[in-house]
């Protein structure tokens, strides 16, 4: 059994990753005239299941994540406007004892810029300064005055260095493989949640067939018992048994019949994307098909579920995520001592022209340096912050760890479920082949008054029950199958199912 195709039509208009639209390889559902088989039923399950449509939102949101974080660092155009009016003085004279002078004065201020952050922590901001001072003074004549230049700004300490201001990024970039890896094994498991319901279905739709043919043989036992009542060779008392039997077999029909309802209906959910689905309606599938049982290799399995699986690459990413934290943190210890400083060009004059044409000529130019520093008396919210995130990290690493054990002890538990449920086939086989002869046998006795009716009938119960027993092995060796690929991470190689490599979008 394989699966060639590439994940997932709905959305490919958006995720265009995804590749070729899943929903045109077949036809939109089974139907009571067509069979389903497992290839279609895992194409509908992939194409159109809930739990798909849901979780493939996940990258797609990681990736909008991941852009909104490298955003960080891209230049802002800036601009600002400020008109006021107020009133200014000119000191008194003591000598003279005059009292001070008032005079109104307006000023507009107009700035321009570009200004945004480097990874390692500097900022800047390329400006362009104009403003124009008048008052009572100068009889309010226009005073321009000019500055062009740059500003900057770098941490010496804390916020210094690619950890602390690439976090945001890094994170951004653990939360997307996380994400992908979230999708893998919402796939993986509807794979394998889908094979399994399959399974049960054909199963449900067997011991159903199993029930109503036991029904016929016995009722097909009562005919030939009543026919031979009516010519003297046999009791009314067998006619009665098989009649209480028959009787009780219509019970048992009626139970598998719903059963198989039942598990239709739970494989219609499986793959449809109604909200509503049709329920009660036939749904006839084809035999599942089977795989010969694997070679088991339990440290190549280990070594292939380490690096295949969604679950520990989660882990994985989790650590990773954590660290990203802890370095980002580590810089909250220190001590905020930034460099600061600009260097430019002014200009002056009674019209904009002049000032301006003052500042390009670059004859006045202006700069200025210094140094802040904000130091926090107890750094309580620093060494709270440090502290959590080497907790996290080594909850994380523990979390690790422990997804490392659960998976030895799955990809074991898958293994040992194979060589039994393999050993059930053979045995339930032999059984039930057992059954059939026995109960051929003693209808023969039966033909020839060396049997009872009573007999047959319970020959009859043990090859039904050898039936379903088979039946019921042969549906957990496939489900067997399933959970060793999810185990051992190979499902998707197993189905031939291909995701597009979101991290390189």
């Amino acid at each position: 059994m394989r699966l060639a195709f590439l994940l997932f039509a709905p959305l490919s208009l958006l995720y265009p990753s995804f590749g070729h639209s899943a929903e045109a390889a077949g036809p939109a559902a089974p139907t009571a005239a067509s069979p389903l088989s497992l290839d279609e039923a895992l194409r509908l399950a992939l194409a159109k299941n809930f739990v798909i449509e849901v979780a493939r939102y996940e990258p797609l949101i990681a990736r909008a994540r991941q852009v909104e974080a490298a955003g960080a660092f891209d230049p802002v155009l800036h601009a600002s406007f400020t008109s006021s009016n107020g009133v200014g003085t000119v000191d008194s004279n003591p000598l003279s004892n005059t009292p001070p002078a008032f005079y109104t004065v307006k000023n507009d201020s107009t700035e321009t810029g570009l200004r945004g952050q480097l990874p390692f922590g500097l900022s800047y901001d390329l400006v362009g300064t104009v403003n124009n001072q008048r008052g009572s003074y100068n009889g309010f004549a226009d005073s321009f005055y000019t500055f062009g230049g740059v500003r900057l700004r770098q941490p010496l300490l804390r916020g210094f260095g690619f950890g602390p201001n690439l976090a945001g990024i890094r994170l951004a970039r653990a939360n997307r493989a996380i994400a992908d890896a979230v999708f893998r094994q919402a796939v993986i498991d509807t794979i394998t949640r889908t094979i399994a319901v399959y399974n049960n279905v054909y199963f449900s739709q067997r011991a159903y067939q199993i029930s109503v043919h036991s029904r016929e043989l016995a009722e097909g036992l009562l005919r030939e018992n009543r026919r031979r009542l009516e010519v003297g060779s046999m009791s009314s008392a067998d006619v009665t048994i098989a009649a209480a039997r028959v009787a009780s077999l219509g019970d048992g029909v009626l139970q598998a019949e719903r059963g198989l309802r039942d598990a239709q209906n739970f494989l219609r959910a499986l793959i449809t994307g109604d909200s509503r689905p049709v329920v009660e309606s036939p749904l006839e599938i084809l035999p599942p098909g089977g795989r010969p049982e694997p070679v088991i290799d339990h440290a190549g399995d280990l070594a292939k579920a380490l690096a295949r699986r969604p679950d520990y690459q989660q882990a994985q990413q989790n650590v990773r995520r954590a660290e990203v934290g802890l370095a980002s943190s580590r810089s909250q210890l220190l001590p905020q001592i930034d460099l600061v400083g600009s260097y430019g060009y002014n200009g002056a004059g009674t019209t904009f022209n002049d000032s301006s044409r003052a500042a390009r000529n670059g004859n006045t130019d202006s700069w200025t340096a210094g140094a802040e520093l904000n130091l926090p008396l107890a750094l309580r919210d620093g060494r709270g912050k440090f502290r959590a995130a080497k907790l996290t990290v080594a909850q994380a690493q523990s979390v690790l760890r422990q997804t490392e054990q659960g998976i030895v002890v799955e990809v074991a538990n898958a293994a040992g479920q194979i060589a039994t449920t393999a050993q059930r086939v053979a045995a339930t086989r032999h059984a039930r082949e057992l059954a059939q002869q026995s109960l051929a046998a003693e209808e023969k006795l039966l033909q020839v008054g060396q049997s009872t009716t009573f007999t047959v009938l319970q020959f009859q119960e043990l090859l039904a029950g050898a039936q379903v027993s088979e039946d019921r092995a042969l549906a957990d060796y496939n489900i067997a199958l399933a959970n060793y690929d999810r185990a051992i991470g190979a499902t998707l190689e197993t189905h031939a199912i291909e995701l597009a490599d979101t991290g390189r979008r």
